[in-house]
């Protein structure tokens, strides 16, 4: 995801919003820092690039941050919310709850 080729900040937030898998790597570190591999566990994937791969988009939009244990051998590297992706997901909560108010009120669920 290449923020530059976005006109707007409107459009890069529903690009990342349209990406479930960003989403809920978001939501994967919502209370805390993890390993890829707990989040593979926790998100029940068995392929691990696909997480690297999004945690390396969330990381370049400054979203999440690593954070490497160089001391712990084998060396430890854990991914956490910035602020920024701590407030970027409170807002995709928001929309998710809003939603799903909507949805309770037609019937959808």
């Amino acid at each position: 995801m290449k923020v530059m080729t976005y006109k707007d900040a409107y459009t890069l937030g529903i690009a990342i919003l349209q990406r479930e898998d960003l989403c809920e790597l978001l939501r994967q570190l919502d209370s805390c820092k993890k390993e890829i591999g707990r989040i593979a566990l926790d998100m029940k994937v068995e392929n691990r690039l696909m997480i690297r791969d999004g945690l390396q988009e969330l990381t370049a939009l400054g979203l999440v941050s690593t954070i490497i244990h160089k001391n712990v051998k084998p060396m430890q590297i854990e991914y956490a919310l910035t602020n920024r992706g701590a407030k970027f997901l409170r807002a995709v909560k928001t929309i998710w709850e809003t939603g799903e108010e909507i949805r309770k009120e037609y019937g959808a669920i």
